[in-house]
């Protein structure tokens, strides 16, 4: 009798303690597949306003999270830039959201690349909380309506990311 009341209090702590949890879980579920992009509005390193994904409807668009500290988005970023010069700005939009960090390290870290696409700056991170990012590197590729048609955790290489482009555009 003992062990059995013992069990039972075991049982409606873990329940409260679970409950306490769950009222602090965001109130919606992380991107998926054939989600609409979030809305967010951010400024690139030159000072532009960009409105994502609605300026830029009609146009497959890449969104890379990333960081200087991150030994993989340097390779990503090159990897865009690629993809990029093959498809141009008539049918491919990509960004590479820098995630808290300010202008001058961004400009540090990628001085000694050719970036011709637009890099946005997210520095309080509410772009990033947005698009749940749980780490970086984190890509987001959607099609020319805005719908979530791949999520990418961690490093993808220039080859991965022409098959996914080439895949959306039909080709």
């Amino acid at each position: 009798m003992i062990g059995s009341l013992k069990a039972k209090k075991i049982v409606l702590l873990l329940l409260a303690g679970l409950l306490v949890i769950l009222s602090y879980a965001p109130s919606h579920a992380a991107l998926r597949s054939g989600d609409a992009l979030p809305r967010i509005t951010l400024y690139s390193l030159n000072g532009s306003k960009v409105s994502l994904p609605d300026d830029y409807k009609g146009k497959v668009v890449v969104i890379h999270f990333w960081a200087s500290w991150c030994p993989y988005c340097i390779k990503e970023i090159a990897a865009i830039e690629s993809i990029y010069k093959k498809y141009g700005d008539k049918e491919l939009a990509p960004f590479s959201i820098n995630v808290g960090e300010s202008r001058d390290a961004i400009n540090r870290y990628i001085a000694n690349t050719t970036v011709t696409y637009t890099i946005l700056l997210d520095p309080d991170k509410q772009a990033s909380k947005q698009y749940w990012i749980t780490g970086v590197p984190m890509t987001f590729v959607a099609d020319k309506s805005g719908v979530l048609r791949y999520k990418i955790f961690g490093e993808i290489t220039g080859a991965g990311l022409k098959k996914i482009v080439s895949a959306i555009l039909g080709r």
